[in-house]
Formats: structure tokens, sequence, C-alpha cells
């Protein structure tokens, strides 16, 4: 009897037990690999319930490969994510707090003598905030524009200076 021949409903019942079948098969072959494969298939197989049985076999074996190749790349981007930039010297932020800016530095050496100004659009030096060596990255350096000298609303450019850098950051004070 062919395929075709059948009626559809015995076409979909023959197909859920074969579906349901190859499920069972695959979880068991999944929990163990050593799976007696006599104990759920009868003695007297067909050719065509061979290959069914290969067929379930090799997928099972293409899953766990694949599952062996996602894990090598999954490791292989959380390697790539650690971060490979070189260290630079740099203005990492200069966050506003009111009446006190937070500068934050990224800076390679600390052993050199570093000076932080405070400059005006027409380039005089208004405020000198620190001169000396760095601090550890984490610990900000305080630009107090309220305290005397008081600087008024305006555009500003905060500049560190150090042994072979330069670094600077346009910040603007707004008060009400």
């Amino acid at each position: 009897m062919s395929i075709c021949k059948l009626h559809p409903i015995k076409f979909m019942t023959i197909t859920l037990v074969m579906i349901s079948v190859s499920t069972f098969l695959l979880h068991t072959v999944s929990v163990n690999a050593q799976t007696n494969w006599n104990k759920y298939i009868s003695v007297d197989k067909t050719p065509k319930q061979k290959n069914f049985i290969d067929l379930l076999f090799e997928l099972n074996e293409s899953v766990s490969k694949s599952r062996e190749h996602q894990n090598y790349y999954k490791k292989e981007l959380a390697d790539s994510k650690q971060d490979t930039t070189p260290k630079i010297n740099r203005i990492v932020s200069l966050r506003d707090g009111g009446d006190i800016f937070y500068l934050y530095l990224e800076l390679l050496d600390r052993e050199q003598t570093i000076t932080i100004n405070v400059y005006n659009m027409l380039g005089k030096n208004v405020l000198d905030v620190y001169k000396g060596r760095p601090q550890p990255d984490s610990i900000p350096y305080q630009i107090i524009v309220s305290g005397p000298p008081s600087l008024p609303n305006g555009v500003y450019l905060c500049v560190v200076t150090g042994k072979n850098f330069r670094l600077r950051e346009k910040f603007v004070i707004s008060r009400r």
C-alpha cells in the first residue's frame, strides 16, 4: 500500500506515531548514548525501519556536534569580548554637579606631573584646578566653579597637560 492511497486520517495518525517514536528515541539517545535499540524496536526490522533508526541516530550525532560547535563559538565570543583596546591618556567624562564639575581621567603614566586648568573662550586661564601627581582613575578631580573666583555663565575649556600629552574638554556653566 503506497502513501498516496492512504486515507488522510490514517496518514496523519501514522505520521503522528512516527513523530512520537522519533521524539522518544531522540530523547532516550540524548539521555543515554549507549541505548539498546532492540529494547525499543522489534527484532524483525524492515529495511525502511533500519534507515529510519539510522537517520535518527545520525540526527542526534549532528545535534551533539552542533552543540559542541556552539559551545566553542560561545567561548571564542566571550574571549573576544575582553577589552583589548590599548589604554591611552584620555578624559573619560566631565560631569556637571551644580557648582562642582567632576573630571574623570584615564592616564598611562602615574609618575609624571599633570596640571588641570580652566580657560575661557578668549584663551585666558581663569581657574587653576590641580597640579601634581595623578590620582587613581576612579577618583574625580573637582572643578569648583562657584567659589573664589566665581565663574560666570559661559563656555569653558578644561585642559589637562602632562609630560607628553595635552587633553581638552569643553563644558558649559549655566545657572539661573
